[in-house]
C-alpha cells in the first residue's frame, strides 16, 4: 500500500485482522490485496456533520448520511446536536446513541447541546459523555442559541464547539481558550485573531473554495465570505487543524425558502483532492486535517482506536488522484442531491472506503452498504 501520512506517502504491507491492524512493515510474508495504483489514507473523519433523522428524516438518515460519508471516504462521523427534538439530555442523547448504533454504516460519535447554565441544564451535561458539548452563538438550524453565562459551563472541563461570531469568539478565547474547538473559521478577521489563540480551528471546503453568490445554494451560516477571506484561510493553512464538512442536508424546496446549509460530506476529498493537483495544498495537509488531527481528538477524549498504527481500527480510504469527472450532486447518497459544487470538473476521487476491515463503498462493498 502506498499510504499518505503527513510525513510523506509510505509503501508498505499493512496486516488487518478482525478488523484491526495488526502488522505494519516495508514487507510481509503472504498473499495479500495488490493496492498498486491507488494512494491510501488511513481514517479519514469528519468532526462536523448533521445527520438528521428523527423528527428531520425527510431531509437525511443516519443511514443516507453515513452511506454519502462512505461515499465520499469518509469512515467516521461526528454529529451535532440541533436535531429536531435537540440533543440537550441525557434520554435524547441515549436514544440518538442506539439511533446511530442502529443504522450507521460507519463509526461516529456525537455531540450534545446545551442552551443555558442553570443547574438542570448543566446536570444534564454532566450525565453525558459526549464527544465535545456545541454552543451556538450565534443564527443556524434548529434554534438552539445559548443564553447562559459562560463560566459555569467551563468550569465542567468539557472541551466544547463553538458556532461563534468573532464578536463572541473573542469573548470566549478571555475565558479559556483550551478548552474550545471553534467550528467553521470564515473571515480574515477571525482567522487572524484565531492564529495568535491557543484553540483548535476548523474550516469547511465551502468556505475554502466558494465566495459570496447569489442564490439559496450558497446560503449557509457562517455565510460565505469574499476573496480576501477565502485568500486569508488559505494563507493560514498551517493554523488550521481540521478541515470538516459541515454537512447540512435540506430538501431543495427548504433550500429554495431560504435554510442554511451545504450537502457536503461526499464532495469534501475530491475537492481537496482537486486542489492537491492545482497544487494548492499537499495529500500531506490532508492527512493531517481529516485523519491525524482528529484522530488524535477523538483517541484523546473517547478513548477511540482511529490513525494509523498497530491496535487501530482497519479504516482506509483509497483514492485515485488522476480520475478526472464531473460533480453531479443528483448522484448523491444523501437525500439532499443538490450542491454550490454541482457540475464542477474536477480530479481525483474516492474508489474504495474500508471501515474496520470491510469494504463498505467501492466494487466490492458488501450488497447492504450500497
Amino acid at each position: 500500500m502506498h499510504v499518505v501520512t503527513s510525513q510523506g506517502i509510505h509503501t508498505l504491507d499493512v496486516r488487518v485482522e478482525e478488523g484491526t491492524i495488526t502488522d505494519i512493515h516495508k514487507e510481509i510474508p503472504g498473499s495479500g490485496t495488490d493496492c498498486d495504483g491507488v494512494l491510501v489514507f488511513p481514517s479519514l473523519i469528519d468532526l462536523h456533520v448533521h445527520a438528521r433523522d428523527f423528527n428531520q428524516s425527510h431531509k437525511e438518515t443516519v443511514r443516507t448520511c453515513s452511506q454519502a460519508a462512505l461515499a465520499g471516504g469518509i469512515t467516521t462521523i461526528v454529529d451535532m446536536p440541533n436535531t429536531d427534538p435537540p440533543v440537550l439530555t441525557r434520554d435524547i442523547f441515549e436514544t440518538r446513541c442506539k439511533l446511530f448504533e442502529r443504522d450507521a454504516l460507519c463509526d461516529f460519535a456525537l455531540h450534545c447541546g446545551v442552551v443555558d447554565t442553570d443547574e438542570a441544564s448543566l446536570n444534564e451535561v454532566r450525565k453525558i459523555n459526549p464527544y465535545r458539548v456545541k454552543v451556538y452563538l450565534g443564527e443556524t438550524t434548529g434554534s438552539l442559541i445559548f443564553h447562559g453565562d459562560p463560566q459555569p459551563l467551563l468550569n465542567l472541563n468539557m472541551p466544547l464547539s463553538l458556532h461563534s461570531d468573532i464578536t463572541t469568539t473573542r469573548r470566549w478565547c478571555a475565558l479559556r481558550p483550551d478548552m474550545l474547538y471553534i467550528c467553521h473559521i470564515a473571515s480574515r478577521e477571525e482567522i487572524a485573531f484565531l492564529s495568535t489563540q491557543p484553540v483548535l480551528r476548523e474550516v469547511t471546503p465551502h468556505h475554502l473554495f466558494l465566495t459570496r453568490a447569489e442564490g439559496p445554494l450558497f446560503q449557509v451560516k457562517p455565510p460565505l465570505g469574499t476573496q480576501d477571506d477565502v485568500h486569508s484561510l488559505w494563507n493560514h493553512l498551517k493554523d488550521i487543524h481540521v478541515i470538516a464538512s459541515d454537512h447540512a442536508p435540506h430538501t431543495l424546496e427548504e433550500k429554495q425558502a431560504g435554510a442554511y446549509g451545504i450537502s457536503g460530506i461526499e464532495t469534501m476529498v475530491p475537492l481537496l483532492l482537486n486542489a492537491v493537483n492545482k497544487r494548492m495544498l499537499s495529500l500531506e495537509d490532508i492527512a493531517l486535517r481529516l485523519s491525524e488531527n482528529p484522530a488524535r481528538l477523538l483517541n484523546e477524549r473517547l478513548q477511540y482506536k482511529k490513525g494509523f498504527f498497530v491496535g487501530a481500527d482497519a479504516d482506509f480510504t483509497f483514492i485515485d488522484l488522476k480520475k478526472s469527472w464531473t460533480i453531479d450532486a443528483s448522484t448523491f447518497a444523501s437525500r439532499a442531491k443538490h450542491s454550490p459544487f454541482d457540475g464542477w470538473n474536477i480530479t481525483g476521487n474516492v474508489v474504495k472506503t474500508i471501515v474496520k476491515g470491510e469494504v463498505l463503498y467501492g466494487a466490492e462493498a458488501t450488497p447492504a452498504a450500497r
